[in-house]
């Protein structure tokens, strides 16, 4: 199924889950997204290798960011400010030439904020970029977001 979704044409996806299985699941579209090889996620293109070096969770690829909520008040969240800076990366021309994906941790406890800034891209996306939203309560997404 991960190979099925890495080659569909959409963009953006809500993946219901939490916690690290959720995450890990994210981590392997993800690396079909961005997979050079055949059958995707293949391991063995220069793409793949390079997502599985370190501790294998992609924060040695380029082109793979993961965005997960911060506490800075009593409540962790993801702040407008946070996904201003995901639209500049995002607006950047991708390292491999695979694309870019973007992995929103909780993107449930987004800010409305946030959420609003995010619509602009999810609406008119860059090429070759994509955007995997986990939630565990996608009701709690705004109704303009979920429908892109």
């Amino acid at each position: 199924m991960t190979a099925d979704l890495a080659r569909s044409g959409l963009h953006a996806y809500i993946l219901k889950g939490a916690g690290a299985g959720a995450l890990e699941q994210a981590r392997q579209l993800a690396m079909a997204y961005l997979c050079t090889g055949e059958e995707a996620p293949c391991g063995c293109c220069p793409s793949c290798k390079l997502f599985l070096s370190g501790e294998g969770r992609g924060e040695n690829h380029p082109d793979y960011v993961e965005i997960a909520p911060s506490k800075k008040t009593s409540k962790a969240s993801i702040k407008k400010e946070r996904i201003e800076g995901v639209l500049k990366t995002a607006a950047m021309t991708d390292y491999a030439g695979g694309g870019k994906v973007f992995v929103f941790v909780d993107f449930d406890a987004t800010t409305v904020e946030g959420q609003n800034a995010l619509l602009k891209v999810l609406e008119e996306p860059p090429e070759k970029t994509r955007f995997l939203l986990l939630s565990e309560s996608p009701e709690k997404i705004l109704p303009t977001v979920r429908s892109r």
